[in-house]
């Protein structure tokens, strides 16, 4: 993979943005679209089926989230627009030189104010792709759920 397209996937913090829910070029949005694409005026169908398929009683919740995905205008970490709370890597790898975190020579550092899980996330992240290299790093990630 080349590195370019690395960089521009995976966050400074070591998350991949092109999965991310907010992501506007991300598969979610794609197929949150398409599939909302199929399921026009179903609303109608749900309402006669819920009758016999309860969750369907809900499927304006579905439809409201399905919107959520489909409204996704994030322009990736990268762009300075990181959803994490507390996230300072968007900006600070600009300011030092770096492509990820763990590349800093201050790294492991506390400017990031992540919550505790968030922040042991982060430093598995930086660690791994310290220790495999970033082009194994990010295969590893492609392989396994964002979420």
């Amino acid at each position: 993979m080349e590195k370019n397209k690395i960089v521009e996937e995976l966050g400074a913090c070591g998350l991949d943005c092109s999965r991310c829910v907010a992501y506007e070029l991300g598969e979610i949005k794609t197929l949150s679209e398409t599939l909302l694409s199929q399921l026009t005026h179903f609303e109608k169908k749900a309402e006669v089926f819920s009758s016999f398929v309860p969750s369907l009683k809900h499927y304006d919740h579905f439809l409201a989230v399905m919107q959520f995905f489909v409204d996704a205008s994030c322009k990736g970490c990268r762009a300075g627009q990181c959803l994490a709370q507390g996230c300072v890597a968007k900006t600070c790898h600009k300011e030092k030189g770096v492509d990820f975190c763990f590349q800093c020579e201050e790294y492991p550092c506390t400017r990031n104010q992540f919550s505790e899980e968030l922040n042991n996330k982060w430093r598995a992240q930086n660690d791994l792709m310290a220790s495999i290299g970033i082009e194994a790093f990010y295969e590893r990630a492609k392989k396994k759920p964002r979420y």
